[in-house]
């Protein structure tokens, strides 16, 4: 069974690896920086809160299967796997003096994303489309993973 970041377990994991994250942290893929992947991860959490709102980037199509492969088949997200355009952070627009400020920013809205009120439903994903509470967990748990991975954490 997947990990979900509305859970306990995986709430403490991600603010586990997310506090053992430095500055000195080098990519292993990718090109974002860890000070740009860290603001990269907070517009998804942003987004599911309703703090941001995004426009769809997939046709209905698109969306349902792009949400059940992430889902159901996919055990982690690809090295390399191309960022929608809502999310997509450019290089060089957030300096590394920024870290902590990033960090911090991040692990606030983890926080907040974990003791959110339960709804029928958040916001809609640009690419995944309409989720329920249980696949944004999962959704979450995943991409906040893959970007941990991503800086050797």
């Amino acid at each position: 069974m997947k990990k979900s970041l509305l859970t306990a377990p995986a709430y403490q994991e991600v603010i586990s690896r997310l506090e053992q994250l430095q500055v000195s942290n080098t990519r292993l893929w990718g090109t974002m920086t860890v000070t740009e992947m860290l603001c990269h991860c907070k517009q998804p959490l942003r987004n599911a809160l309703g703090i941001t709102n995004t426009v769809s980037e997939a046709n209905p199509i698109k969306s349902f299967v792009f949400k059940i492969a992430s889902l159901n088949i996919l055990k982690k997200f690809p090295r390399n796997a191309q960022t929608g355009a809502a999310y997509k952070i450019s290089s060089g627009t957030v300096s590394e003096t920024e870290f902590e400020k990033e960090k911090a920013e991040l692990k606030s809205l983890i926080s907040q994303f974990y003791h959110y009120p339960i709804k029928e439903f958040y916001q809609k994903h640009p690419l995944f489309g309409k989720m329920d509470n249980e696949e944004w967990g999962k959704i979450s748990f995943m991409h906040l993973d893959h970007h941990f991975r991503q800086f050797s954490n």
